[in-house]
């Protein structure tokens, strides 16, 4: 998570906020009264706790105690609420595993990228697949296949198609064994996951979902340090490496390369905490106006 010194005033603005005040030297400024700063910041404080529920990155316990934080006499600074709001984050993973609201958005997400698909295909890398991204050739794929009631060998062979419902049951198991996975790969390099935001998890779900080695040396460094900046550039620009697919042409080749890099820019953007207009994290902006004021 940022802390206010890294998010600035500047990375998190939409351009479409309106101001909390109105600007020093106009009419209605000059006839109005003093603004309070202390309500001021509770306004700000309650809406991005409010974000963080109805994504249910906090559960209504945590939120609760939050709220005790914020209706305090005297509020807290902004890097004391985001520190607030973060424990509260963690107490709720640590309870509850993996947040749904995160589950759902990183499934989501990685359906968009992966495509659907009923009848087993090669991938792009010649890997014979099914649904969602689901690898037919990995060692519990048959008994997998067998339990939803379908002929394995003819899935395999294309003979046989697959329910709509039997492909969200395959990502609803694959994805949950991403999390798992990926939790127990960042906690044997120092990184409790619980620890990470919403969004930064989801995006490390689309990429060891894609591919495990997406998670490497450097880029666990640059999560561990809190370097987020140095994560999403990772993240975009060096994880686009890879050996050209045999059978592959060469223009294939480029439309292929092309689709990933998109892929890895939307992936690191997300990570950073950049998001369209109207989704969670634009809040972010505001607490560094409101830091900025205080300091000012």
């Amino acid at each position: 998570m940022p802390s206010m010194k890294q998010a600035g005033k500047s990375p998190y603005e939409t351009g479409h906020q309106k101001p909390l005040v109105n600007p020093p030297g106009s009419a209605l400024g000059a006839t109005s009264k003093p603004r309070d700063v202390g309500d001021q910041a509770r306004r700000v404080f309650e809406g991005a706790l409010d974000v963080e529920v109805k994504s249910q990155a906090i559960s209504r316990e945590q939120a609760m105690k939050v709220r005790e934080v914020i209706s305090r006499p005297k509020p807290p600074t902004p890097e004391e609420f985001l520190g607030v709001l973060n424990t509260a984050q963690k107490k709720t993973v640590e309870t509850q595993g993996i947040r749904p609201g995160t589950f759902d958005r990183a499934k989501t997400f990685v359906r968009e990228e992966e495509g659907e698909r009923l009848t087993s295909y090669n991938d792009s890398k010649g890997i014979r697949t099914v649904g969602v991204g689901f690898n037919l050739t990995r060692d519990d794929a048959r008994e997998i296949i067998t339990n939803l009631g379908y002929d394995y060998d003819k899935v395999f062979k294309g003979e046989e198609s697959i329910h709509a419902r039997d492909v969200d049951r395959l990502l609803d198991h694959t994805l949950q064994q991403t999390y798992n996975e990926l939790s127990r790969k960042l906690k044997g390099n120092g990184i409790n996951i619980a620890d990470l935001r919403s969004h930064q998890v989801e995006r490390l779900m689309s990429l060891y979902f894609n591919a495990p080695s997406l998670i490497g040396p450097n880029l666990m460094g640059f999560i561990k340090e809190g370097n987020w900046q140095g994560a999403m550039e990772e993240i975009e620009f060096r994880s686009n490496g890879g050996k050209r697919p045999e059978g592959m042409t060469d223009k294939e080749w480029v439309r292929f390369k092309h689709a990933v890099a998109m892929r890895r820019q939307r992936e690191a953007r997300r990570f950073r905490g950049q998001t369209k207009k109207g989704e969670s994290y634009e809040y972010l902006g505001d607490l560094a106006d409101l830091a900025n004021d205080k300091r000012g």
